[in-house]
């Protein structure tokens, strides 16, 4: 096979897809490139491009749109951009931030939500 990257038709190039994508997802570069394991300048690079990244980030972009490489790429329409298996952008900036806390304040604030959790819990099983 020779070196060059496919660029498939049908959407727009590449990047152009890949960044409605990730709109649609409703991810900004930055909570992106953090779910992909990239970084926010890479994810901008990629979505300014027509050509194909690589196989390995190709799947991991996809892996964080919940999509195949298929559906990324466009050889398949993406049946949606499911996030479910993914947290919220919003969820992850704020367990972000938690990690960021002393033990001892990460410690108060699991015991807070494993209480909640654990209430939620009984009132679902009364139900």
């Amino acid at each position: 096979m020779s070196g060059k990257k496919v660029i498939h038709p049908s959407e727009g190039h590449f990047g152009e897809r890949l960044a409605l994508l990730r709109q649609k997802a409703g991810f900004s570069q930055r909570e992106f490139a953090r779910v992909a394991g990239s970084s926010p300048r890479m994810i901008a690079y990629y979505e300014t491009r027509a050509a194909l990244p690589l196989g390995h980030v190709l799947s991991s972009l996809a892996n964080a749109l919940g999509l195949s490489v298929d559906e990324l790429v466009g050889n398949r329409p993406a049946k949606s951009t499911k996030r479910s298996p993914q947290l919220s952008p919003r969820l992850l900036r704020r367990l972000s931030l938690v990690e960021q806390l002393p033990l001892k304040d990460k410690r108060e604030l699991f015991s807070i939500i494993d209480m909640y959790l654990s209430k939620n819990h009984l009132s679902d099983a009364q139900r």
